[in-house]
């Protein structure tokens, strides 16, 4: 067997495993960050009670919450006017697919 048809052969075999690991890793990296804002919700709402409204940014609760999961660490997953507050997740394994967590409604929806 010649060695361009082993190197094709492994390709082939090896393109839709790992798309379907990047896709399970996907997944598993989206759920983990939609937990950890929920973890927030209780923190968000003890801040609101002591001081009148959300923080605007997260970096201002105190006690300072636990590090983001790595699907976070951009830092853009928080956004709030003080009355109300949303937590905005990517799915960069998707093309424009987002979800976002609306403080009023306090459930997930999903964009498309």
């Amino acid at each position: 067997m010649s060695q361009a048809l082993l190197v094709l052969a492994f390709f082939a075999v090896s393109l839709p495993l790992s798309a379907r690991l990047g896709g399970y890793l996907q997944y598993r990296d989206i759920v983990a960050a939609k937990n950890y804002c929920e973890r927030l919700v209780p923190l968000l709402e003890e801040h609101r009670r002591r001081r009148g409204s959300y923080p605007m940014r997260i970096e201002e609760l105190q006690p300072a919450p636990p590090p983001p999961p790595r699907h976070l660490r951009h830092g853009d997953y928080y956004r709030s006017n003080g009355q109300q507050f949303d937590f905005f997740v990517v799915n960069n394994g998707s093309f424009l697919e987002y979800y976002t967590f609306d403080s009023t409604r306090r459930e997930w929806k999903t964009w498309t």
